[in-house]
């Protein structure tokens, strides 16, 4: 299910989807609820529980478990639109999830924009945070809203012991900096989140 932000790219799939097929979804967070981890798992919280989304979203119980492998493998030879499971087949953009009907359990991290495009006002109104941001965070929004800004997120802590993600070199992000400031402006401000601010 991964972190906060790969739950909020699986809600706005699931959104669309259900205003598509005019029906209800539900996010089966029972991956975190239960002790399920693997060689490249990282414990996981239901991040999603910060914002403005209903509770009706989240269905707490073991579901995924239930989906045996002969139903699995029956499904990877069904028509696209017959499918009850439909398993994400890479990084990419997917556009057989257009064929989907409702009823069917998706599983993936669906990491592009085009599952969503067109709802961005119901996302803003869904990704409001349920708490008011602490005084300094406030601070910094203040400062991040009154300038051309960019955030960089460098992710270090864990992956860096982590052999199956791996770390990238300062050189990828001050080539991502250059080539910002290029499509940009050379004056924007560059706001830096990170688990590993010495590195940084």
């Amino acid at each position: 299910m991964g972190g906060l932000g790969n739950q909020m790219f699986q809600f706005c799939t699931g959104l669309n989807l259900s205003k598509r097929l005019n029906t209800k979804f539900t996010i089966d967070d029972s991956f975190l609820m239960s002790n399920l981890t693997s060689e490249h798992s990282v414990k996981r919280n239901l991040d999603l529980e910060i914002f403005n989304i209903h509770s009706r979203h989240f269905f707490n119980g073991i579901f995924r478990g239930k989906i045996n492998p002969i139903t699995r493998n029956f499904n990877k030879i069904l028509p696209v639109n017959l499918r009850s499971y439909y398993v994400e087949k890479d990084f990419n953009y997917d556009n057989n999830i257009l064929l989907l009907n409702d009823n069917t359990t998706i599983e993936g991290y669906w990491q592009s924009y085009k599952y969503f495009d067109g709802i961005e006002n119901e996302i803003q109104e869904a990704f409001k945070f349920v708490n008011e941001l602490l005084e300094q965070s406030q601070n910094i929004h203040k400062e991040i809203t009154n300038c051309e800004s960019v955030c960089i997120n460098v992710r270090r802590a864990d992956f860096a012991v982590n052999s199956f993600h791996g770390t990238l070199e300062i050189e990828y992000y001050m080539n991502a900096v250059d080539l910002i400031k290029s499509k940009i402006n050379s004056e924007v401000h560059f706001f830096i989140f990170s688990d590993d601010i010495d590195w940084c």
